[in-house]
């Protein structure tokens, strides 16, 4: 079974304007691929317009990217369109380049809202998480745990302090520059 390729570089070529949208089904396709190994191409592709199709609202989308896709590769291949010049390359590629760059930035964001670690949870060098820690453990790594004991009563652990996530990401965050 070939292996799909998921570089996220940006190139010349016409599928990259379609491959950034939300609605592409690369992801899908690769997807199916990952868990059917040994599966011929009529299952892959079977189950893969199956999913596609079991999301309504996806399936419309779905298809208007398939169609511009399509529409591009081929109104290039028939029409008497002069090849693009370096300069319209150039544009292309840095359209595209800022599409990606975009798309990078929501993703970055979307796992920052889905994935916070939970400092509370945090192991610490000494082997026990951060909410089992004592005051002087704390005064002992230093940097931000430093903050941590300053509001805290000796041999007091950080649970005992009554320290929520909230104000550990606020002492966090006043390290930062």
């Amino acid at each position: 079974m070939p292996e799909l390729n998921t570089d996220l570089s940006s190139g010349t070529t016409s599928a990259k304007r379609n491959s950034w949208r939300e609605a592409n089904p690369t992801a899908i396709l690769k997807r199916v691929i990952d868990d059917n190994p040994d599966a011929s191409y009529e299952v892959i592709r079977d189950r893969t317009r199956a999913i596609i199709r079991g999301r309504e609202k996806w399936w419309s989308e779905q298809l208007e990217t398939i169609f511009e896709y399509w529409c591009w590769n081929n109104y290039r291949r028939l029409s008497k369109a002069p090849p693009l010049t370096p300069e319209e390359r150039a544009a292309q590629k840095a359209a595209s380049d800022a599409a990606a760059a975009a798309i990078r930035q929501q993703i970055e964001a979307k796992i920052g809202e889905r994935v916070q670690i939970a400092l509370l949870e945090m192991i610490l060098p000494s082997g026990k998480p951060l909410r089992e820690s004592t005051r002087e453990e704390l005064v002992d790594l230093g940097g931000w745990a430093q903050r941590v004991a300053e509001e805290m009563q000796p041999g007091q652990t950080v649970a005992d302090a009554g320290m929520t996530e909230e104000r550990l990401r606020d002492l966090y965050g006043q390290g930062e520059p």
